[in-house]
């Protein structure tokens, strides 16, 4: 990772994906700016998925939700798990903070 401490500038790059991130888009705007000048640069606009992880913001409440649904929806139909079907299973807690033996009436 990079930072660009006078524009408080991320960046994450892998092989040939980038991805910026800064407090104004005039930071973001800059810098493409830059890397277009030196590079054959793409600007894709707004992240929804990199390195097959997808990401949902919620910018209202500043939030980032990453999830790898594709992959793991991939992997269920190579090994033959096709049917959405649920089957209820019992589980202890549904924290970390609270972890206990389980009980007939938890699901």
């Amino acid at each position: 990772m990079f930072t660009h401490a006078k524009r408080g500038l991320k960046l994450l790059v892998y092989v040939d994906d980038v991805v910026a991130a800064a407090k104004t888009q005039d930071d973001i705007d800059w810098f493409y700016k830059k890397l277009s000048s030196r590079f054959n640069a793409k600007n894709l606009g707004e992240i929804h998925k990199i390195l097959g992880v997808r990401i949902n913001r919620d910018r209202k409440n500043r939030t980032i939700y990453l999830d790898q649904e594709q992959y793991i929806r991939t992997i269920l139909k190579r090994f033959g798990f096709t049917q959405s079907t649920h089957e209820s299973k019992k589980v202890p807690a549904a924290d970390y903070e609270y972890l206990r033996p389980s009980t007939d009436d938890d699901e």
